[in-house]
């Protein structure tokens, strides 16, 4: 494993550096060899390493919660439960990270600051977790709304990457048939026209000197199209891009409403697990508007805080931000009131989980056949192109 140590040489002199070594207490050896006392040491992965572990083993970073609450729940120690949980994870860099977390709690680390060094794996609403239970004695129970958390949270991904599937499938199938059309068949017609030696239609000449250009300069289309595609994604990682579109999500017909639901369903979701695990509410406040995922919500409500610590209710704080519908309002007013706010919230993320996926189905329902019909229509417009000039020939004649 690599890790990131500090520590002072004998004389005195901060060191700090990336070394290789099979645990730690190999690393201090190798560390000692060269007069180094360790101060602190941490397994190091690369930010692509923990973007594969996220977005490809997530859902063992789910059973892996779970297992945890379970171990927990029967009274086995954290260092136990750890160890029995790292049996069953099969991934190396995951175990590379679990083994780690065991050896930072094992020279006195809380598990919060462990998980800390992994941001990227264990994002602000895990270590939040983790920290409200250690500090309320009942971890189990945070892992326990860890895992919950989290399958709500993946089940509602899935549910997304599903219904957008076969409209992907369907846009690109037709891309691919048109893209052949337009370089392999148009080509056939465009030789027979050429022995005709007869004017062409204007439309057929387009198409014909379209086709042209893409078989001859192929390799400019494509280098073309390559920065296009570079420069739209650098663009959106562009904080100010990033916002617009996300602006702009919300004004669109339909596409906004559906935006404002999904956005609430995370941030109530967060925001009430958080609260419900003895999370204090400008933390969690924070944290759930981070969990959105959306800039323009987010700048949005960079002031709820404030208005929160001023002593503005958090009804009244959201209200003035005018970002979520009605309903949470009067569920977060009810919470309020009956000190029941964590649960109120859960109950809103449950019923605009359920909205989210109603219009999601919708959307999909009306989006297959509108492609199928741009599909035909295009395919239909360029055998209208080439087969314009055999109609004028057989009217001709």
């Amino acid at each position: 494993m690599r890790y990131r140590y500090s520590g002072k040489t004998l004389t005195g002199d901060t060191v700090s550096g990336i070394a290789t070594a099979a645990d730690l207490a190999d690393l201090q050896e190798r560390l000692t060899n060269r007069q180094i006392v360790i101060g602190d040491a941490q397994v190091t992965l690369s930010r692509f390493d923990q973007w594969i572990i996220v977005t490809f083993k997530g859902e063992e970073l789910t059973r892996m919660s779970r297992q945890l609450a379970i171990l927990l729940r029967a009274h086995v120690s954290i260092i136990e439960s750890l160890r029995l949980t790292l049996e069953q994870i099969r991934d190396g860099k995951l175990r590379q990270v679990l083994t780690n977390l065991i050896e930072q709690v094992e020279s006195g680390k809380t598990l919060a600051k462990a998980l800390g060094a992994f941001p990227y794996i264990f994002d602000s609403v895990y270590v939040s977790f983790v920290d409200a239970g250690e500090s309320s004695g009942d971890l189990a129970f945070s892992f326990e709304r860890i895992a919950e958390y989290r399958e709500r949270f993946e089940a509602a991904a899935k549910k997304i990457r599903s219904a957008l599937a076969y409209p992907l499938i369907v846009t690109l199938t037709a891309v691919l048939v048109v893209s052949v059309l337009i370089i392999f068949v148009v080509p056939v017609f465009s030789s027979m026209y050429e022995t005709f030696g007869a004017e062409l239609p204007t439309l057929t000449r387009h198409v014909l000197g379209i086709s042209s250009f893409l078989r001859d300069h192929w390799m400019f289309s494509g280098i073309t199209l390559g920065c296009v595609l570079a420069l739209g994604l650098a663009g959106v990682t562009v904080p100010k891009v990033k916002f617009g579109i996300h602006k702009m999500l919300f004004q669109l017909p339909f596409f906004g409403e559906l935006t404002r639901k999904i956005v609430t369903a995370r941030f109530a979701r967060t925001l009430g697990s958080l609260l419900s695990a003895g999370v204090n509410i400008l933390q969690a406040v924070r944290i759930a508007t981070r969990a959105t995922g959306n800039h323009y919500v987010i700048q949005s409500l960079a002031s709820l805080d404030e208005r929160l610590a001023s002593g503005q209710s958090l009804t009244d704080s959201l209200r003035s931000v005018g970002i979520f519908p009605g309903a949470l309002l009067r569920l977060t007013s009810s919470g309020e009131s009956t000190a029941q706010l964590g649960e109120m919230l859960l109950r809103a993320a449950d019923y605009y989980e359920s909205e989210s996926n109603n219009a999601i189905a919708t959307l999909t329902t009306l989006a297959e056949p509108l492609i199928i019909i741009v599909l035909g229509a295009a395919i239909a417009f360029l055998l209208l192109a080439m087969y314009m000039p055999l109609f004028d020939l057989v009217s001709a004649m």
